[in-house]
């Protein structure tokens, strides 16, 4: 067995299967989802700092902190989500005490640590009880459309974020297609004994796993970049008409439909698979007549929905149609760097743990 991989993907991978597997025993101090003999790793700061505990009405102090294997991390007042490692500059106007929140701690505690920024002649004003914020409309661009520019990802998918996200619209297809009689060649025959990771896109619609994914918006275009594999798309806002060729991910158009994003996208190559639940690796093959549609609806401040219905009328009997939501993280100012780079080389070890594990050179 020699499947290609890269170390990062290969972890995911393994992790990933390791934590469906054994969801059973799975432990939640902070939703972590590792077996028994995989303890989840506590949440601890590192570091919470500034460069000035003193300043002058008027002037800024940038803030920096650190922390390993946070939950939820926030720094108030003022600053809000924040991801492990950062900086934010802030300009106090009195005395201020900063505190560094860090969930995942010691069972389940959450972390707090604190510094005070000194504003001369002035005194330190009382902090009160943070309020349940008002519902926050849907932000809108200046052409009046939905802003759904940001980072997301499927974590905090179920939190809301002010304004009502409601019920996913309704439908009678089905979330599985179904093969026509004849067609059993494009059921996909996986080994199960293998374990499996290469650097392509693999599904329609492409799987990303626990990574991100953002959205950059104009009145043009909508451009996303997915932090997995480093793909991308650039969607036209003009609504047609396709461009000719062949690719991964497909040529896709978009328009509006009110407040909801229609993209279409043809023109996929026959690697890619579709059928499955979101990995990569899903239970059919396709045709060169997969046709897909996407509606992206900005449902509150907090949460994205896309509806994704595909059809391939060579292949199955009809178009099945899948509903997925995702969080937006203002704390992520934009995907991380992911590289894959192909090995040939054997993983067995991971199915035999007395096996030497070979580090690449």
């Amino acid at each position: 067995m020699t499947p290609h991989t890269t170390w990062r993907s290969l972890a995911a991978t393994f992790i990933l299967a390791i934590a469906a597997a054994a969801s059973a025993s799975a432990q939640t101090t902070r939703g972590c989802n590792l077996p028994a003999n995989f303890p989840c790793p506590d949440a601890r700061i590192m570091s919470f700092g500034a460069d000035r505990l003193s300043v002058k009405p008027g002037e800024a102090v940038t803030l920096t902190w650190a922390a390993e294997n946070p939950g939820a991390m926030s720094v108030t007042p003022g600053v809000g989500p924040v991801v492990a490692r950062g900086s934010a500059r802030v300009s106090p106007r009195a005395t201020t005490t900063y505190m560094l929140t860090v969930g995942g701690g010691p069972n389940g505690q959450t972390l707090t640590k604190t510094l005070t920024i000194t504003v001369e002649g002035t005194k330190e004003e009382a902090t009160s009880a943070p309020s349940v914020p008002p519902p926050v409309e849907i932000p809108r661009t200046s052409d009046g459309h939905p802003d759904l520019s940001g980072v997301f990802n499927a974590f905090g998918a179920g939190r809301g974020g002010g304004g009502r996200a409601g019920a996913p619209p309704a439908s009678t297809l089905p979330i599985r297609p179904t093969l026509k009689p004849g067609m059993e060649s494009y059921r996909v025959v996986y080994d199960d004994k293998q374990v499996i990771s290469d650097c392509v896109v693999g599904s329609v619609p492409p799987s990303f796993g626990p990574y991100s994914f953002q959205i950059i918006q104009n009145r043009n275009h909508v451009v996303v970049l997915y932090e997995y594999m480093h793909l991308f798309r650039v969607i036209p806002l003009d609504g047609g008409p396709h461009q000719p060729g062949i690719s991964w991910m497909g040529d896709s158009v978009g328009t509006w439909d009110g407040d909801t994003l229609v993209i279409d996208t043809v023109g996929f190559n026959t690697q890619s698979t579709v059928g499955g639940t979101g990995d990569r690796h899903q239970p059919y093959h396709h045709s060169d007549s997969l046709h897909m549609v996407e509606r992206i609806r900005r449902l509150n401040t907090g949460m994205l929905e896309i509806e994704t219905t595909l059809e391939d009328p060579k292949v199955f009997v009809g178009p099945w149609r899948t509903v997925n939501r995702y969080a937006f993280h203002p704390e992520f100012k934009k995907v991380e760097e992911y590289i894959c780079a192909e090995n040939a080389k054997s993983y067995d070890y991971l199915l035999d743990p007395k096996a030497e594990i070979k580090l690449p050179r």
